[in-house]
């Protein structure tokens, strides 16, 4: 998949395209399902499959409250490139950007530089200033600027449209099986390995501490994880939160793994966290027995997860 940062990075594209835009963040079912579509339909009408994307996301300019990802642009360019689109345009959605008329964007983005062809949306999907631009605007359009127009349903399971938000929410609420399954994988997060101040190997767990990564959406708490490091997999307990029995003071959110059935020094530098499975609310003990005696209970319920030897 080529990649194209920004709009003035393209002169003008040959080829005819296919089109289907949107953040996609998380790309969770409901975007896996338009981006199948784009896919087929491009190689059916022998078009170029190209998926525009916009960063930052278009609410955090309007909503007072930050938008945390699902992902971050880098992670949802390499989980696209699970469906071979030809190519992806990321469009910095600035303030002027988004003062941009849905048909002009239409006529002078998609029609004059992308040589749109064709165009997958969902039903429900919005875009151009104040979200004028919907599946009725395009339909217009497509008969005024002769290109193709592939409407599809939005996705509903258990009758509620999937969507980054809900999942978003499902995360905030802990429930990961069920957000598993609409992003039809893990959620996961990456991080840095970063030095830490050995409290874990003095109590008996040793801890590999993470850099808190941009897209933590799950709250403070004790969580079985697999690991990724370098194609190899660890299974782990993660600790979310600031460590309130041993480290009062703590006022950033810490996060730190403790590797099931690992012994020896961990040289690599960038894990991937992935959650499987909430275990306990971080909170306080009264002494420090009592804490390891919560942690080997984390650990023993971790690796029945696992199906690792206790």
């Amino acid at each position: 998949m080529k990649i194209f940062y920004g709009i003035s990075s393209i002169k003008q594209i040959k080829e005819g395209t296919a089109i289907a835009l949107g953040v996609f963040d998380g790309l969770h079912l409901g975007h896996r399902k338009v981006l199948k579509n784009l896919a087929g339909y491009a190689k059916k009408m022998n078009l170029k499959s190209l998926v525009i994307t916009f960063e930052p996301h278009p609410e955090k300019l309007w909503k007072k409250k930050p938008i945390y990802y699902i992902n971050n642009l880098k992670q949802r360019l390499d989980l696209m490139g699970e469906f071979k689109i030809d190519y992806c345009l990321v469009i910095n959605f600035s303030r002027s950007f988004a003062l941009l008329k849905a048909d002009d964007f239409v006529l002078k983005v998609l029609k004059g530089k992308l040589n749109l062809a064709a165009m997958v949306i969902s039903e429900d999907y919005k875009f151009g200033y104040n979200a004028l631009g919907n599946s009725k605007l395009l339909t217009r359009l497509s008969s005024l600027y002769d290109f193709k127009l592939k409407v599809i349903k939005p996705l509903k399971i258990g009758g509620r449209i999937v969507n980054s938000t809900y999942i978003r929410q499902l995360l905030a609420q802990k429930k990961l099986s069920q957000a598993k399954k609409l992003l039809s994988r893990e959620y996961f997060i990456e991080g840095q390995v970063i030095k830490g101040n050995q409290i874990g190997r003095e109590i008996g767990f040793p801890t590999i501490n993470i850099s808190e990564s941009e897209n933590l959406l799950i709250p403070e708490g004790v969580y079985a994880v697999a690991a990724w490091a370098k194609n190899k997999k660890y299974a782990a307990v993660a600790n979310i939160g600031f460590k309130p029995t041993v480290n009062h003071q703590l006022r950033k959110r810490h996060i730190e793994l403790h590797l099931l059935n690992f012994e020896g020094r961990f040289e690599h530098k960038k894990v991937k966290i992935c959650f499987v499975k909430w275990l306990r609310d971080e909170r306080r003990f009264k002494n420090i027995p009592a804490l390891q005696k919560a942690i080997a209970q984390d650990v023993k319920r971790a690796k029945s997860l696992f199906y690792v030897s206790i």
